[in-house]
């Protein structure tokens, strides 16, 4: 058996240490930093206010992980890897926040207003063709 790795095992800390609303509060943090893009930016309105107060929160949750639940693999992970094992693992956590988000029956039902506009025959077309 290969011994786990110590990005594993910060990533796993971090996704096991997460309640779902701390994964509510890291995807409306992700969102409000998406949101400052200026493709998007016209799309919606998140006041000083709102952006000081999703950025606290989300502070605290990233504190409470690395300072509190995940201390030890974190130091462990920064020995081995570096500040690379940190970015990989929140990565994996915020893959598991905004897939968790993504399974919410009102997104779900969004998102499927997409199919509404596909040419599907264009793409089974597309597949078998030589």
């Amino acid at each position: 058996m290969l011994p786990v790795r110590a990005q594993d095992a910060l990533t796993r800390c971090l996704i096991e240490s997460t309640s779902p609303d701390d994964k509510r509060v890291l995807v409306k943090w992700v969102f409000s930093v998406i949101a400052q893009h200026p493709d998007i930016s016209t799309m919606t309105r998140i006041d000083t206010a709102q952006r000081t107060m999703i950025d606290r929160d989300a502070a605290n949750v990233l504190e409470q992980l690395l300072a509190d639940q995940c201390a030890a693999p974190l130091r462990v992970a920064m020995k081995q890897s570096g500040t690379d094992a940190i970015g990989k693992s929140f990565q994996a956590l915020g893959t598991s926040a905004a897939t968790d988000m993504l399974q919410n029956p009102q997104v779900v039902s969004s998102g499927a207003g997409l199919m509404k506009h596909l040419d599907m025959q264009r793409i089974l077309l597309a597949l078998i063709a030589p």
